[in-house]
């Protein structure tokens, strides 16, 4: 069940590497926030998931705070998820709200 779950996130690190580099890229994006986006798009808002991923909500939206108000709940285990609340706790508080500002500004420009 290890080796399941270190290939299921190095799969979603290269996927963060390559599903979003030339748009990621072309902005100055903090590079703890770039792995959101292997998974998480910027095109629409919905809390149940967009056209290519259904299962991901989009960041589209959402304000910085809002981001880390989700963030530290999924840090804290005070909201339910799959999977972000096992990633989230390998982030500080700062380093969370470092994720959140940088995607919530490029939220904000969209």
């Amino acid at each position: 069940m290890i080796r399941f779950h270190g290939l299921l996130w190095c799969g979603a690190w290269v996927l963060s590497s390559v599903a979003a580099p030339t748009w990621a890229e072309s902005t100055s994006l903090d590079p703890l926030a770039k792995p959101c986006l292997g998974c998480h798009s910027l095109n629409e808002r919905s809390p149940t998931g967009n056209a290519s991923t259904p299962s991901m909500p989009s960041l589209s939206g959402w304000t910085a705070q809002e981001l880390l108000t989700r963030l530290l709940a999924y840090r804290r285990g005070t909201a339910d998820a799959t999977l972000m609340n096992r990633l989230s706790r390998g982030y500080s508080e700062a380093e969370l709200a470092r994720i959140a500002d940088a995607i919530g500004v490029l939220s904000e420009n969209r």
